[in-house]
Parts: C-alpha cells; structure tokens; sequence
C-alpha cells in the first residue's frame, strides 16, 4: 500500500527569554505527496497559474481559486494532478483598477466542461492570494456548479481518533493530545472517542536527544492507520529545542507541533476519504 509521508521540519530558535517562536510552516510538498495523485475515482480540478498576470501574481490567483474549491469539497491543486484529474484554466485582463477573469473548464480529453467569467475590484497586494477573494469565489463557485454531481460526489472525510503519544516527558503526551485535537478539529476533521470502520487512529511518538549544553533534538511523528491497523502515512518533524522549553513550556510548544502537523493529517485522511452510506 502507498504511504504518504509529510516531512515537516521545526525551527524553533535556542533564545534564552521572550515568548516561544512560531515558524513552523510545513515543507512545500512533491508531486508524490499530493493526495489528488491517488483518488481513485475523481481526480480533482489542476488550475494552473492564471495567464495574464506573469510570475507570482498568476500563482496567487490560481492558489485563491483551489483554495476555493477545495472549502466547497472539491479536491483542487495548482500545477499537480492525475489523469483524470479536470482542468480549469483562468485568462485574467486588468484595466483601471478592476480585473476581468474568464475561467475555462475541460475535461483530460480536452473537451469544455464549463466557462465562467467574473469581474471585480483588485486592491492590495497581488502576490497575496487574499487580494483575490473577490474574484476567487465567485469562480469557484460557479465552477462547482458546473461540475456534474457524480464526478463530485460528496466524499466525507473520515473521523479521527488520537489513541495516544509515547515518550513526551511530563505532561506533554496529554498536551500533544489535546492540542492535536484542537487544530485537527479546525482542519475539518471529526474527533472520535471510539473505534470504528471509518475511524481512522492517529499514534504519536516523541523522541528526545541530546544536541549540546542547553538543547535538545526532538522528533515528532504521527502515524495515521486505518481502521485495520494498515499504515496509512506519516507526519515527521524534528528540530533542536531550547531545554528551558521542554522543561517549562510544553503547553505552547505543543500547540505549535500540532499546528505544523494538523495539515499533514488531513492531507493523509483526504486521500482516504470514505463515501458515505
């Protein structure tokens, strides 16, 4: 069976005062990462960077308009796909302030599916896909709209449940839990208590070493398995930490390890999304 890893590296820096840092952004994805790779059945919408608006600004505008879908439930992506994956391709013209996109979707075989056309005020910044949203929404929007149901049908992401960290000291195995649970829930993902068929466990393991006088290297992993025990992909991150930190700060330094992680675990749950009865 494929396993998706999500490596995610943590940065937190060796300071002897002030609040713990937050820097923790997960490591841009490969191909091989994304969950749209491998569903089975609907390859989600690629939307490429959107012609007209060269470099960054294109990017942007793509990333607002996946993101779009993907809060409607439609699996979306910049630049990455499968064969089945549908195509939505964006033409934007700018003048005087306002933007006009047409946006063209079509089938792996070329054939168009839909064409949309929105038009909007654009202020800020156009590398930040915020400055988007305008337009963003209203194109997916329409976009889903024209997606037939069955190539679309709702796939709910399966509940979760934590079933455990080994080797935090202290308190931190019950702070990682907690926290977890917290952004997993913001992620969208159900927290179960129990086991299920469509419950899938998430396991936590922290290891400690030394790496000098004041610091320490940690490595956290999580590993998602389905409802059988299988492997279904892991989460990784490891860094070295300020003593003071593990010694004083576990609650906030496991809200910030289970921010960095929530994403990777979802991406992993969407991949096995379960279609409901």
């Amino acid at each position: 069976m494929f396993r998706l890893t999500i490596a995610v590296l943590l940065a937190l820096a060796v300071a002897a005062c002030g609040p713990l840092p937050r820097p923790f952004q997960p490591d841009e994805k490969t191909p091989e990462d994304n969950p749209l790779l491998l569903l089975p059945d609907f390859g989600g919408v690629v939307v490429p960077p959107a012609l007209g608006l060269p470099g960054e600004p294109g990017r942007a505008f793509a990333e607002a308009v996946a993101d779009a879908l993907r809060k409607a439930d439609v699996p979306a992506n910049v630049n990455v796909g499968n064969p089945s994956s549908l195509i939505l391709d964006l033409q934007v013209e700018t003048a005087g302030g306002r933007a006009r996109v047409s946006a063209s979707l079509v089938d792996p075989k070329g054939v168009s599916l839909a064409d949309r056309r929105a038009e909007a005020v654009v202020q800020g910044d156009t590398n930040d896909p915020a400055t988007w949203r305008p337009l963003a929404t209203p194109i997916a929007n329409a976009i889903v709209g024209a997606i037939k149901p069955e190539a679309v049908i709702s796939r709910a992401l399966p509940s979760v449940r934590i079933v455990g960290v080994k080797g935090a000291p202290g308190d931190g195995a019950r702070a990682l839990e907690r926290s977890l649970a917290y952004h997993l829930e913001k992620a969208g993902l159900r927290i179960a208590d129990v086991a299920g068929p469509d419950v899938l466990a998430v396991a936590g393991t922290v290891e400690i070493s030394d790496a000098g006088a004041d610091t320490r290297k940690m490595r956290v992993t999580w590993q998602v398995s389905d409802a059988k025990g299988a492997e279904l992909g892991r989460v990784d991150m490891q860094n070295p930490v300020p003593v003071r930190v593990l010694e004083r700060q576990w609650a906030e330094l496991a809200y910030e390890v289970a921010g960095a992680s929530a994403d990777g675990i979802r991406d992993i749950a969407e991949r096995f999304r379960v279609r409901p009865k």
